[in-house]
């Protein structure tokens, strides 16, 4: 995978598959890694 935009943010699963990434930042953007974050977590 290549990245050209900065910040880029990648969300890893226990075994290492991306199961979310997000270009850019946004004001807000933090809350719904969060979110992504405990979902992932869940599972």
């Amino acid at each position: 995978m290549c990245v050209q935009n900065v910040p880029h943010t990648f969300l890893l699963d226990g075994k290492g598959n991306i199961v979310y990434q997000h270009n850019s930042y946004s004001p807000g953007d933090e809350d719904k890694l969060y979110d992504k974050v405990q979902a992932a977590a869940k599972k």
